[in-house]
């Protein structure tokens, strides 16, 4: 998705699955000269990318001579190509090298501003690679170019292993492409940001390059990723666009503030930016007291709170974080520290994100799966379990209040014969034709239930017996009338119904009701009895 591919499984039963994917990288007319390493092109379903070789030959190149040109020094395949494919699209010329050996080729014969090295590759590790760079009677070119490491591993001897074998600094695999970027101002020349105070004018901070930056937001916003927007409440102009300009640099998105009150009027706008920069000491509404009020209000959106002050307080951190604030950063700012706090607010806040969004789909997931539970499949009426539950809620209700309650079993009348002359799936548009008449003749509050095979119950709340008998006759005489579309043949149905009487339990009120189905059975079924209905036939 970062580079506007595809990804896809084939799958064969017995043999194995086959994964693929597609990507599209663009390639500039300009021609790589004869005194730069040669590439070779790798195909990947059709579509071209690059690689160092041994072999080689002409081969186009994204280039541009105006951009800051990168070492990256990696043996994975796909590594290579997506972090190259990142950097390219960020305005960064990047040659890749496929081991320790080839870095060292590289670095003898081309200038780079920094070299991203990963750890383990075969033929000469980055460990041994970077020991070579910073010998000074080595062929490298630039001993003291910075070096940044590519681990999988963030233990910390691991990171301390990094800074002994000479690199300066190290990113984590899978690389998080904010922090890469953040890596690379950390380390790359600063004579990209100008500087400008005109007279008592605030302090201007200029982004390196602002197309660069729309571009990247535009990247990471595919990933779901980034922009990720910044509330920052500050009263001192210069600090405020200081610290809009850092943050718009490392590739978040801000909302500005000047004061307490527009802070919490941001705040307490829909959509506002769950992770926050509060001054201490501003005009109206100070820092922790809007710390106290979003604490108290929150409603599932949780925010990520930091504070800054340049009280010389040694208790100043610790009134913040009792306030309720999660972190808390000292004036004058310190860039490296204050970028790593934010980045930690970043990631507290999408983990957030993360498990909100888990949470509604287990909170969806559990829906439907007490739906299914409650429901039959075919007709999408109460099941058996269902009933059962509301059944015995019902009656209790009942003899509670005194209200009536009546039962109606239902079953449809030389049904097997429907099954065994037109099949079971005609069987099936039958019963699911039946029940959207039931519930097209009963009360929204009455229970309709399919009790097994052909047979159905609704359950009557505040309805007599006689009512309840007057229903199922509509019912009946419906069914018989209405022309069946499933089967071409005339299908009836037989009714028993009762009311519960006083002391009567459920299982009996069930075994009345159908009992009286049993005796409109015997009495030549397509009819309705009531319980102590006469037996003799009509």
């Amino acid at each position: 998705e970062l580079m506007g591919g595809t990804v896809g499984v084939e799958s064969v039963e017995g043999k194995g699955s086959t994964f693929w994917f597609t990507v599209v990288l663009e390639k500039a007319p300009l021609p790589i000269s004869p005194s730069e390493p040669l590439y070779g092109s790798l195909q990947v379903k059709g579509v071209e990318t690059l690689h160092p070789t041994t072999t080689g030959g002409d081969v186009g190149m994204v280039r541009d001579t105006n951009n800051t040109r990168l070492l990256l020094a990696e043996d994975d395949p796909t590594n290579q190509m997506v972090t190259q494919s990142i950097l390219v699209k960020f305005g960064y010329q990047v040659d890749v090298a496929g081991n320790g050996d080839e870095a060292l080729w590289l670095l003898e014969n081309n200038d780079y501003e920094l070299v991203l090295m990963d750890c383990m590759m075969p033929v000469m590790n980055g460990y041994d690679a970077t020991a070579v760079i910073r010998d000074q009677a080595s062929a490298v070119r630039n001993h003291a170019i910075p070096v940044v490491a590519l681990t999988a591993n963030a233990m910390r001897e691991d990171r301390e292993n990094c800074l002994a074998a000479g690199m300066n600094d190290y990113l984590c695999k899978p690389l998080d492409v904010a922090d890469m970027l953040a890596m690379l101002e950390k380390w790359l020349p600063f004579d990209s940001v100008q500087f400008r105070v005109l007279d008592s004018a605030p302090v201007s901070v200029l982004p390196a390059d602002q197309r660069t930056i729309e571009a990247g937001n535009a990247i990471l916003k595919q990933q779901g990723m980034l922009p990720m927007n910044i509330l920052i409440a500050e009263d001192d102009a210069p600090s405020c666009m200081m610290l809009q300009s850092l943050l718009t640099k490392w590739g978040y998105t801000v909302t500005a503030a000047c004061d307490g009150n527009e802070a919490w009027r941001i705040l307490s706008e829909p959509g506002h930016p769950l992770l926050v920069v509060l001054d201490w000491m501003m005009p109206g509404i100070e820092g922790p007291e809007i710390v106290r009020r979003l604490r108290q209000k929150e409603d599932g959106n949780l925010h990520y709170i930091i504070i800054t002050t340049s009280a010389d307080s040694e208790n100043a951190a610790a009134q913040a974080l009792d306030a309720g604030a999660d972190d808390f950063v000292g004036k004058p700012f310190n860039q490296i520290e204050l970028r790593a706090r934010i980045a930690v607010g970043r990631r507290v806040n999408c983990l957030h994100q993360a498990l909100a969004d888990k949470l509604h789909k287990l909170e969806s997931a559990t829906e439907t799966i007490t739906r299914l539970a409650r429901t039959d499949e075919l007709t999408g009426l109460h099941n058996r379990r269902s009933f059962v539950e509301i059944f015995a809620l019902s009656l209790s209700a009942a003899r509670r209040h005194g209200y009536p309650l009546s039962l109606v079993i239902i079953d449809l009348d030389h049904f097997k014969a429907v099954n065994d002359t037109f099949g079971h799936g005609v069987g099936d548009l039958v019963l699911k034709e039946f029940a959207g008449l039931l519930l097209e003749k009963v009360r929204d509050e009455d229970i309709v239930v399919r009790w097994g095979g052909e047979e159905f119950i609704i359950l009557l709340s505040h309805t007599a017996c006689e009512a309840a008998a007057a229903l199922a006759e509509r019912i009946r005489s419906s069914f018989e009338q209405k022309p069946n579309c499933a089967a071409p043949l005339t299908i009836t149905a037989s009714f028993g119904v009762a009311q519960l009487r006083n002391g009567e339990k459920e299982e009996d009120l069930i075994r009345r009701a159908d009992d009286a189905l049993y005796r409109a059975k015997n009495m030549g079924r397509n009819r309705v009895v009531t319980a102590g209905e006469s037996s003799a036939p009509q």
